[in-house]
């Protein structure tokens, strides 16, 4: 049902009540894919009926053979969802063991996974951002994105976050965050390089460890605290100029 609320709702999201009626009815009166019967068929029995149609009374012998073939339908169905969840876990597995590869330039679409936005419900906000384009390639499983001017925040991500997007899709220029950064530095690892070449390796604030990025300077100049506090624990001098600094 959100899903149908999502897309319909007005950006303030305040007329989603006078929607969910007429997004039940859409919903009970679909066709699933998978089952090939509505949800109000699958559950009762019968196709439920356009607004003001008139209903076919029913007797009772009639009403009997309903529900036997009601037990019927139910019964299939839940043999045919256990096949179809079988090849659904088999295509999943396929799926993981290659994921999309991207180049400079192409277009994606950002999962607004620890992303909030200013519109006022986040349950019915958009699960994905963007399209941005594809800044660079960081590694097989980080990407840069040139992101919009408003989003003040860390442009790299994994992989598991992107999708691809139409060639012709309209690049995003205008989503507003809440104001709190989402993507903070939690701990700096290691370090490589010398001078202004000097990179980092950052562990991101809610981020597993494979989401590790390999950072030059400039991209942590709000992070002075988590530079000095690496420094200190590994007896090593601070490299390349700390100017202007973000964290």
């Amino acid at each position: 049902m959100e899903q149908y609320l999502r897309s319909y709702v007005n950006y303030p999201q305040d007329d989603w009540v006078q929607l969910l009626p007429l997004a039940q009815f859409v919903y009970n009166s679909a066709i699933n894919e998978s089952t090939k019967k509505t949800p109000m068929y699958a559950n009762y029995g019968y196709t439920p009926t356009v607004y003001g149609e008139a209903r076919e009374a029913k007797d009772a012998p009639a009403a009997t053979k309903a529900a036997e073939q009601l037990k019927q339908l139910h019964e299939e169905l839940k043999t045919d969802l256990q096949f179809i969840q079988q090849h659904i876990t088999k295509y999943a597995d396929k799926r993981r063991m290659k994921g999309p590869s991207f180049k400079k330039g192409d277009k994606v679409y950002l999962a607004r996974k620890n992303i909030k936005t200013k519109r006022p419900s986040d349950k019915l906000d958009y699960k994905q951002i963007g399209p941005f384009k594809v800044k660079k390639k960081i590694s097989d499983t980080n990407y840069e994105l040139s992101l919009a001017r408003s989003m003040q925040i860390h442009p790299i991500f994994h992989i598991s976050l992107l999708e691809p997007a139409p060639s012709r899709a309209r690049l995003d220029t205008t989503t507003e965050l809440e104001d709190e950064e989402e993507y903070d530095v939690e701990k700096i690892l290691d370090h490589r390089g010398e001078g202004p070449q000097t990179e980092y390796l950052v562990k991101w604030k809610g981020c597993g460890d494979d989401e590790n990025t390999w950072e030059p300077l400039d991209h942590l100049t709000n992070a002075q605290a988590k530079l000095a506090q690496y420094h200190r624990i590994t007896k090593t001098p601070r490299r390349g100029a700390q100017r202007g600094a973000r964290r």
